[in-house]
C-alpha cells in the first residue's frame, strides 16, 4: 500500500544526521542547511544583507 509521501522515484540520498531521505542530491544539499544554519544565498541590494538557505526564497525576496 502506497502512502502520500511515496513517489515513483526511489529516495536514495539520505541525510547522515537525521536519516531523512531525498530523491535528488541537490535536495539533500539544501536540507543540510537546516542542520548547519548556513545561508549561502545573499541579497545583493545595498544595505539589505538578508541571507537565505534556499535560492528560491532569495528570488522571492528580490521580487519585493
Amino acid at each position: 500500500m502506497a502512502t502520500k509521501r511515496t513517489t515513483l522515484k526511489e529516495r536514495k540520498y539520505m541525510c547522515p544526521l537525521c536519516e531523512k531521505k531525498f530523491t535528488r542530491p541537490s535536495s539533500l544539499a539544501c536540507h543540510k542547511y537546516t542542520h548547519t544554519g548556513e545561508r549561502p544565498h545573499m541579497c545583493y541590494f545595498p544595505n539589505c544583507g538578508k541571507r537565505f538557505s534556499v535560492r528560491s526564497n532569495l528570488k522571492r525576496h528580490l521580487k519585493v
